[in-house]
């Protein structure tokens, strides 16, 4: 749970609403996961579990840390469990028995429930984990879980079929909007950043202004709302994001500090919802579902897929028939790991950033579909294959299992990026200038966000302005060098 550093802690009066699936049988089936590395671990919990008798405290632990760095927060366990897990881990206390969530659901169902002391948020693979070591449950979701995995789940098209499905980012009209201060009452300094950041983006504001957005499209109508009321304001230093603030409390509590990535992908998520004429249907073979999916962007007016959508192809060879297998990923921002422990300069640069993010895997075993034979320890590459228009960096600084904690090393930024590196030689459009970023200072318990942003004044003069919620600057270039906290970091193409 994150609590602003510039409010006092508020007794909470509203809490999401929790998905609850209150089957008592355990997860023994549903290591069901979609990508080679989710597989690879999945592999390594089955021999964990198949050889435990001889696997040490130690072994546990390794495994643990390993599965929360590869992992999002997506299931609910109870504090009680979770504390005495954690001290079983680190300081070799007694064994926890089995895993028991109904107090939990309960206190869900009631809504007084509070992340961090009833309850805490750990990877899907964890809990398949645990709950295959020790039993118990039942399993408990996040409820904008459902929403999130929509965005990063679908069947993708192959990168040829996609190709001329979105206009190049030159092409695309943009509109500047007023510069203002967005006022933060209670913990929404999560919010302000990301919709300054938005708000910077030229040709998202377009698509906004041009939609036919109607009120029943409440999060689109509310966005709209807000950037119409910067356009209209005459001498105001500031406004509130009221409309939209209201609507997202009823799933983020707004008597708790969020994550903003978290947020932004919700949104997302919510934007395309109401854009979408029809549905995407997911259970039907792969074939027919590429195709599905390239009619559905053929026949929706949707933004968010013209501007944030990028593809990933993971490509492993086989040994014997060198055969190649291909497995595309969407995506719509990338999650870099940040760890001072693996580089070897004590400078950590973006780009340090996204050679580890973009480091070949060894996969233990694997099959091919061609020719039968198993091969061991052979290496899956991953690339990009699809670059997005706009192209959205997440650095991973905050870690909640099995200890809650900040990764605090700086990072160097760079103002102008070139991915090619990263990405397949027929990707042509691999440049990339920064737009606007999201810094987090403080802890894990205690933070505050404030967004970075280039915008153009009356004049149409770029300069980089830092929004801290109400109050708003510009940054000189000697201030923006020195920028070492970024958490979310924005690049359009060039």
């Amino acid at each position: 749970m994150f609590f602003c550093c510039s409010t006092k802690k508020k007794k909470p009066a509203m809490r999401p609403q929790i998905e609850v699936h209150t089957s008592n049988q355990s997860t023994n089936n549903t290591m069901n996961l979609s990508t080679d590395r989710s597989n690879n671990f999945n592999e390594e919990i089955k021999r964990f579990i198949k050889n435990k008798g001889d696997k040490t405290i130690d072994d546990e632990r390794q495994l643990i840390k390993k599965l929360v760095q590869l992992s999002d927060q997506t299931h609910l366990i109870n504090q009680i469990w979770s504390m005495k897990y954690t001290d079983y881990l680190q300081n070799n206390g007694p064994k926890p028995g089995p895993i028991d969530n109904k107090e939990l659901i309960q206190k869900l169902k009631d809504n007084v429930a509070e992340e961090g002391r009833d309850y805490d948020c750990i990877p899907e693979l964890v809990w398949n984990f645990v709950v295959e070591i020790y039993t118990g449950g039942p399993v408990v979701l996040k409820p904008e879980e459902q929403l999130i995995q929509s965005l990063r789940v679908f069947p993708s098209p192959s990168l040829h079929s996609i190709k001329d499905s979105y206009t190049n980012f030159k092409e695309l009209k943009s509109q500047d909007l007023q510069i203002v201060g967005l006022r933060n009452q209670k913990y929404f300094c999560y919010i302000n950043s990301l919709l300054q950041c938005w708000m910077g983006i030229g040709v998202m504001n377009n698509y906004i202004f041009n939609l036919p957005i109607t009120e029943s499209q409440q999060y689109l109508w509310s966005f709209l709302t807000l950037i119409q009321k910067v356009q209209q304001t005459q001498f105001a230093h500031s406004i509130s994001a009221s409309k939209l603030i209201q609507l997202l409390t009823k799933t983020f509590s707004g008597y708790q500090m969020h994550d903003s990535q978290e947020v932004m992908l919700f949104l997302l998520e919510k934007f395309k919802s109401e854009m979408q004429k029809k549905a995407y249907i997911r259970d039907q073979a792969p074939s027919q579902a590429q195709e599905s999916y390239i009619q559905y962007c053929r026949n929706n007016n949707n933004f968010v897929d013209e501007l944030f959508f990028g593809q990933l192809t993971s490509s492993i060879q086989c040994k014997y028939c060198n055969s190649e297998s291909n497995q595309h990923d969407p995506f719509y921002d990338m999650s870099l790991p940040v760890d001072g422990k693996t580089f070897m300069s004590q400078t950590i640069t973006l780009n340090d950033c996204l050679k580890l993010f973009f480091k070949d895997d060894i996969i233990e075993t694997w099959s091919c579909g061609q020719c039968n034979k198993k091969n061991n320890k052979i290496k899956r590459k991953t690339k990009i294959s699809h670059t997005p228009n706009i192209l959205i960096l997440h650095l991973k600084r905050f870690r909640q299992y099995p200890q809650k904690m900040k990764v605090n090393e700086p990072v160097t930024i760079q103002q102008e990026l070139d991915i090619s590196s990263y990405c397949f030689q027929d990707v042509k459009d691999t440049k990339y200038k920064l737009i606007a970023m999201i810094l987090h200072s403080g802890s894990i318990d205690q933070g505050h966000y404030v967004a970075v942003v280039n915008r153009k004044d009356k004049n149409q003069k770029e300069s980089f302005y830092l929004f801290d919620d109400e109050e708003v600057q510009i940054l000189h270039q000697s201030c923006l060098n020195k920028i070492d906290s970024v958490y979310i970091l924005f690049y359009h193409k060039v």
